[in-house]
């Protein structure tokens, strides 16, 4: 079986890259363990040993983990300065069917994604963020009151642990969110003003072309017209002298 990658992330913006597979007889382990393939992943590593609580918390959304071997394996055969150090580890489970959704690699991958952003976007309390934080229940009680006696309208949520917000009864809400959403927000709104910006310069550039569309048709026209009278002269200028010419040959008569 071949391996699959799985990216765990490690920091603000850094992510390790691990190899695993269903564990089989060809994975280089020590000979002091045996586990089950049936129930058994093994994963390893190129750059950096594995840690027991990291591959707990994150392998452990598969499922129960039971049993967990760590360990590391040195080629012996071969070119030294070929030889490569592969950092592993076995994880062992309750049940098959937790290796049957370890493999399923897109899955695995989405909830290690969603735990990673849950835990980096915790929840505020709203009265907390207006200053209140540390507060008793009574001086809690006392802002609410005289936020409403002041117009507004301080709206609770009734699940414990959803989304917080205050609002002024009228138009606007004042939302409260945690600070990476906010962080998104606010690079959307300058992402939409910076495109409202281009789409206004695109309106200004039209709008010239179709300005200088106008002059350069009203300058053909005016130059039509030049031309015209040019020739309307020239016409004129013609008869007169057919005229004369005319008037010259009947006195010669």
């Amino acid at each position: 079986m071949s391996y699959s990658i799985i990216k765990f992330p490690r920091g603000k913006d850094k992510h390790d890259f691990y190899y695993y597979k269903q564990f089989d007889s060809a994975c280089p382990v020590s000979s002091l363990i045996s586990p089950d393939p049936a129930t058994s992943i093994y994963v390893c590593s190129f750059t950096q040993e594995l840690e027991e609580g990291f591959l707990k918390k994150y392998m452990g959304l598969a499922g129960h983990i039971s049993s967990l071997h760590i360990g590391i394996y040195k080629h012996r055969k071969g070119n030294k300065k070929k030889r490569r150090t592969i950092f592993y580890a076995v994880v062992s489970y309750s049940s098959p069917a937790s290796v049957v959704a370890m493999l399923n690699n897109a899955s695995m991958q989405d909830k290690i994604d969603r735990l990673r952003e849950n835990e980096a976007e915790p929840q505020l309390d709203p009265l907390g963020a207006l200053g209140m934080e540390g507060t008793t229940e009574e001086e809690k009680q006392k802002f609410i009151d005289e936020m409403e006696d002041g117009g507004f309208t301080i709206v609770l949520p009734e699940k414990v642990g959803a989304r917080k917000f205050v609002s002024d009864g009228a138009a606007t809400t004042v939302k409260v969110a945690s600070a990476k959403k906010a962080e998104r927000l606010q690079k959307m709104l300058e992402r939409k003003e910076e495109a409202d910006e281009q789409e206004v310069e695109r309106k200004k550039r039209r709008q010239r072309k179709e300005l200088y569309k106008n002059d350069f048709y009203k300058f053909q026209i005016k130059e039509v017209k030049k031309e015209a009278l040019v020739e309307l002269r020239k016409g004129f200028e013609m008869d007169k002298i057919k005229l004369v010419n005319r008037k010259r040959r009947k006195v010669q008569e």
